[in-house]
């Protein structure tokens, strides 16, 4: 179910990832390159009470803000780059070039991209008559 529910929505939750890691990766560079808290500090009255709400928490935050800019944005690009190849290779008027590529169409409907993507690939199969 869980897995399900993640191939549908792989796109909005990579990027609510991505952007988890740059508002956490955002926050350890105002502690660490901008001087988040004390009497010197530049960062808004916000971003100063961000900052001493996380107190030393900040190196937890470093590392998972960073782990999670990388792996939400590798995800992020990665779904959109098999978003792009499924589309290139469902948009084809060849019944041969489509019976050549159903393998990897297949793969990329049923095991990344969803239930939409499925659809496309059923209706397709029913225009040249492979079902």
């Amino acid at each position: 179910m869980a897995l399900r529910i993640y191939r549908e929505l792989r796109l909005e939750l990579s990027a609510m990832v991505f952007f988890a890691g740059v508002v956490m990766t955002i926050l350890t560079i105002n502690r660490y390159a901008l001087g988040g808290h004390g009497p010197d500090s530049r960062l808004p009255d916000f971003l100063q009470d961000i900052d001493t709400r996380i107190g030393n928490w900040i190196i937890w935050v470093a590392f998972v803000g960073i782990l999670l800019l990388f792996s939400g944005g590798w995800y992020f690009g990665d779904t959109i780059r098999k978003r792009r190849e499924f589309n290139r290779l469902i948009e084809t008027d060849s019944k041969a070039k489509f019976v050549r590529n159903q393998d990897r169409l297949e793969e990329l409907a049923y095991f990344y991209l969803g239930s939409e993507y499925r659809k496309r690939v059923e209706a397709k199969k029913r225009e040249f008559d492979l079902l």
